[in-house]
């Protein structure tokens, strides 16, 4: 997986509305529902915390983030891109030398 996928989008796109009138906030959630649901039937597929994760990010929920990149590691310590989402999700909360391998 690509590390720019797990950067977060400017803040205002978060308040924007798509097509039907629900907001991007509104979206993001119901894809992390949708996730978490993927990942209660399949726990042990790293690929299902990178997804969510994206999404906590946008939702700037770095703590769930961080947890969900944690996890996907335990499950696969080759993931680049999940080292990177970890250490900028550390970054976005101001703890840079938590984020650091």
């Amino acid at each position: 997986m690509n590390p720019a996928v797990l950067a977060p989008k400017a803040k205002d796109d978060t308040a924007q509305k798509d097509e039907s009138g629900e907001s991007a906030q509104g979206t993001l959630e119901l894809l992390v529902a949708d996730l978490s649901r993927q990942i209660e039937n399949s726990p042990n597929q790293a690929r299902l915390y990178l997804e969510r994760c994206k999404n906590y990010l946008e939702l700037q929920q770095f703590d769930n983030a961080i947890e969900d990149l944690t996890k996907a590691l335990s499950l696969n310590d080759a993931l680049d891109a999940a080292y990177f989402g970890r250490g900028m999700a550390y970054g976005r909360k101001k703890e840079l030398k938590r984020g650091m391998i």
